[in-house]
C-alpha cells in the first residue's frame, strides 16, 4: 500500500477468490477506515477472479462511495475480461493498466509488426538422373 496526500494505491496480488477473500475485505476496511478521498485498486498481479472475488470488488465499490471515497480498480488483462464476462465492467470504475501508446510524430500510431509473410515457393525439383550414351 502507498499513500499520497489523501490517494492510496492498494496493490493486489495472486488470487482474488474464497480463500482470499477475508484477507482482501479486511485490507479494504483498515484503508477506508483513513477516509482516503480516493483509492487505486492496482490487479495487475492478480491472475485470476473467481465470482467471489469480483463480489468483493463490487462490495468495496459500494464501501468506498458511502464515505464519498472514488474507487479506481486496475485490473490485468485477464481479471478485466472475467469482470467483462460477469457484466461489471460498467459498473466499477476501471482504469487501464497501462496507457495506450503515445502517436507517432506524425500523428498516427505507432506499427505493429504483422505476420510474417509466407515464404515463396520452392522450384519443383528437377530430375537430374545421368544418362551414359553408349
Amino acid at each position: 500500500m502507498q499513500a499520497h496526500g489523501d490517494a492510496v494505491h492498494l496493490i493486489v496480488a495472486g488470487d482474488l477468490d474464497h480463500s482470499t477473500r477475508d484477507a482482501f475485505d479486511d485490507a479494504v476496511r483498515a484503508v477506508l477506515t483513513g477516509h482516503p478521498g480516493s483509492i487505486v485498486l492496482d490487479l495487475t498481479a492478480v491472475p485470476f477472479v473467481s465470482s467471489e472475488g469480483a463480489a468483493g470488488l463490487v462490495e468495496t465499490s459500494h464501501r468506498s462511495a458511502a464515505i464519498h471515497c472514488r474507487l479506481t480498480i486496475m485490473p490485468s488483462r485477464t481479471v478485466e475480461r472475467r469482470l467483462d464476462l460477469l457484466g461489471l465492467t460498467q459498473v466499477l470504475n476501471l482504469s487501464p493498466a497501462t496507457p495506450p501508446a503515445a502517436p507517432t510524430p506524425r500523428g498516427r500510431p505507432p506499427t505493429r509488426p504483422g505476420p510474417t509473410p509466407p515464404a515463396p515457393p520452392r522450384p519443383a525439383p528437377t530430375d537430374q538422373r545421368h544418362h551414359s550414351v553408349g
